[in-house]
């Protein structure tokens, strides 16, 4: 019994000793400080009103104003390349050569037939000249009788006999005067050249190549005006017309703005989107717009009015609705409030309904609040970018972005 009772004691005096432990420990540890929530520090800017245009904003790429593949007419092993991406060709310029020894050979063939068609030719116009001075000759022997009917007519059938064969020279003469043009022009066209002015965009070939009626050689693209392509919606395609102004803002650009017109608006809309492709024309002087450039164009649709107006960037979706946060209170507190949006132009956005005028609406830090918390608010005034850029925005900017 004395073995059984021995551990159990000595058990029991573990817990003991623990527990007095534990309890010291928390008698001693020093409870952690409850820290209080520190207010979030936020930018926010007074609602205000000031004019507003209607546009539409959309997206697409710039598009070269036109562009070509430089082909061969004929098969020949390329010689001359002298044109690489990137380099500027002027109409009419030799952009590539090919090997003309087989078609210089064609020539100088074509010469030697003409030459032999022109001689026997100038032969049978001799023979012809005596044919027509022996049915002189017969004619007045056969008046004299010295001759018979029978001989004047055979010499009339020599002479109509040597017209024809003198029409039959001439068509041989004729045929190889247009064989050896055609074999020019052939030469000729081993050297091709560009069709238009423009940059060098792809090559596809190398000299010592062999090129094909059907290979492309070089394309080429003109970059004196570009082409915005985007796609509008359903909604607002009556909203597009013919002529109206744009403004185009570029990512790769992103410190300048270029001006364009609508200048195309397809008349049907695609069936598995429900829009249309409209075409922007933009000037391009200094060709730092680039064919494949992603663009956002901003479309002036609509009349010059006083509206209500928020940054854009304070703007949020709660709901797919939009809606602000709107600082009030003291200590001050963000609330999230629906909003009814209308007309956005560039970097402002209408307000129809849900917040009052002059109310403080987080522009930065919006996205990092919620409801009902306690924030630290650093009011400023509107960027004077934003008023300018709003206010005269289609007439201020210069096309071309310079």
């Amino acid at each position: 019994m004395k073995y059984v009772l021995a551990p159990l004691a000595i058990a029991a005096a573990l817990a003991v000793g623990y527990s007095v432990y534990r309890d010291s420990q928390q008698q001693t540890d020093p409870k952690p400080a409850e820290r209080a929530e520190k207010p979030l520090a936020v930018e926010v800017v007074r609602v205000r009103r000031q004019p507003i245009e209607e546009r539409i904003e959309l997206a697409g790429g710039l598009e070269a104003q036109a562009a070509i593949e430089i082909r061969a007419r004929v098969n020949g092993y390329i010689t001359k390349l002298p044109y690489d991406v990137g380099d500027f060709v002027e109409k009419g310029q030799v952009v590539v050569e090919l090997d003309d020894s087989k078609h210089q050979e064609a020539v100088s063939k074509a010469q030697a037939t003409l030459k032999v068609a022109t001689a026997q030719l100038k032969a049978q116009h001799a023979r012809e000249s005596l044919a027509i001075k022996d049915v002189a000759r017969q004619t007045e022997l056969a008046s004299s009788g010295v001759i018979t009917e029978q001989q004047l007519e055979a010499a009339k059938s020599k002479l109509t006999i040597a017209k024809a064969e003198t029409e039959l020279e001439q068509a041989r003469v004729d045929e190889a005067d247009s064989d050896l043009e055609r074999t020019k022009l052939t030469l000729q066209e081993t050297r091709v050249t560009a069709a238009m002015s423009g940059y060098v965009a792809e090559r596809f070939v190398e000299v010592g190549d062999l090129s094909s009626p059907d290979d492309p050689i070089l394309k080429i693209i003109d970059l004196s005006t570009v082409r915005a392509v985007v796609n509008v919606s359903e909604r607002d395609y009556e909203k597009v017309q013919l002529g109206q102004n744009a403004t185009v803002e570029l990512p790769a650009l992103p410190r300048e703005l270029f001006t364009g017109k609508v200048i195309r608006k397809a008349p049907v809309l695609d069936p598995q989107t429900r829009t249309a492709v409209v075409h922007v024309e933009i000037p391009n002087p200094r060709t730092v717009l680039k064919h494949g450039f992603h663009a956002r164009v901003s479309i002036v649709s609509g009349t010059r009015r006083k509206a209500q107006v928020v940054p854009i960037a304070s703007l949020l979706e709660h709901g797919r609705k939009p809606a602000l946060y709107v600082i009030d209170g003291s200590p001050p507190r963000s609330m999230l409030q629906e909003v009814r949006v209308g007309y956005r132009d560039g970097n402002v956005v209408e307000i129809i309904s849900g917040v009052e005028n002059n109310a403080r609406v987080v522009t930065l830090g919006n996205r990092m609040i919620r409801h009902g918390q306690e924030v630290n608010p650093r009011e400023l005034p509107w960027p004077k970018a934003v008023a300018e850029r709003t206010a005269s925005r289609s007439t201020d900017v210069i096309p071309g972005g310079e």
